[in-house]
């Protein structure tokens, strides 16, 4: 009778490959997983607006869904690459996955419809990754579907125990990311979590394609580098102008520019330009020059507003959260 051992090394063999495949799959899906929460942990507001604009706070406030959802993606996310493939981690992250492709598949739907422009994808990597609606859903498909496929294969036998250093620290992690969820808003992250920071060239800022297509240059050509006038500055503030709170600040400077010869003020506003030509002939009409920008182009370059930024020869220079630093980078005109 033939032995039984040399039989069973083929499926040994194989085992070992697919749980070697099922390793990778589940630290590339991690890896994706992360990447995505990183970038709403950093900038959580834009991620609650997202979920509000998606119709997702159906059931609960935005704010809520944020912390479960970020809870799921960090605490997923860790646990598969630490290769934690339990049976309820690879069906939660399943269900996420379908979920994600979900989202993106109907919005991809509406985009193929005419029902959404080409600028309005999927904010599942916040402001820091700008993808359409075609991109949002292909590329989450090509990413997420084969690793996570991958990552049940191979799987631990159920009886396997998982190291306790492994849960330990997954939930730590996952704390840890939410606490840091909880305080970001008031950290000094506004260039880590916005598409505006010093260097950007602004005749650069785009979103969308074709006649969907927005662009910084167009929306706020003064701003722009002019060859004939070199080293030309402004202040530049993302504000609500409805906010009576800037009004003495930004009046205050406006008004020196009728007397001294410093760096001319521009305030950005995702007001439309019938709504700016309301408010200057209101009560609240300001005495500093108010810039209409599609909010597609504005909302992705602030967490919080107002938030200024200096610029020369359409660069950025320097940028600070709140009202600009008046003083330091007034100047003079031709400085």
């Amino acid at each position: 009778m033939p032995s039984a051992g040399p039989a069973s090394e083929p499926r040994s063999r194989s085992h070992a490959v697919l749980a070697h495949i099922g390793r990778i799959g589940a630290f590339l899906l991690g890896a994706i997983l992360l990447l995505g929460a990183y970038t709403k942990v950093i900038d959580p507001v834009a991620f609650a607006e997202h979920i509000s604009k998606e119709g997702l706070d159906f059931l609960l406030p935005s704010g809520v869904i944020v912390f479960v959802a970020l809870a799921l993606e960090l605490g997923l996310g860790a646990a598969l690459m630490l290769n934690m493939r339990r049976l309820e981690v690879l069906i939660a992250s399943s269900v996420l996955v379908l979920f994600f492709l979900y989202l993106t598949g109907m919005n991809y739907y509406d985009f193929v419809n005419g029902e959404s422009p080409a600028h309005e994808g999927c904010g599942c990597f916040g402001n820091l990754i700008s993808r359409n609606p075609e991109e949002a859903f292909w590329q989450d498909l090509i990413m997420l579907l084969p690793t996570c496929i991958m990552a049940w294969l191979g799987r631990p036998r159920p009886e396997a125990l998982t190291p306790m250093w492994k849960i330990v620290f997954t939930g730590a992690f996952t704390i840890a990311g939410l606490v840091f969820t909880w305080i970001a808003p008031e950290l000094p992250l506004d260039n880590l979590a916005t598409k505006l920071k010093p260097g950007v060239d602004l005749g650069q800022l785009c979103v969308g394609e074709g006649e969907d297509k927005a662009c910084f240059a167009e929306a706020a050509p003064q701003l722009m580098d002019d060859p004939d006038l070199p080293d030309e500055r402004y202040i530049a503030v993302i504000a609500d102008p409805n906010d009576e709170s800037i009004h003495e600040p930004l009046n205050a400077y406006a008004n020196r520019l009728f007397e001294e010869e410093i760096t001319p003020l521009v305030v950005l506003t995702s007001l439309t330009l019938e709504e700016v030509e309301d408010l200057l002939v209101s009560e609240l009409a300001p005495s500093f020059e108010l810039m209409p920008v599609p909010r597609v182009l504005l909302r992705p370059m602030y967490r919080a507003l107002p938030r200024s930024f200096l610029v020369k020869d359409g660069k950025v220079v320097e940028t600070v959260s709140g009202l600009p630093p008046f003083e330091r980078w007034a100047g003079s005109a031709d400085e």
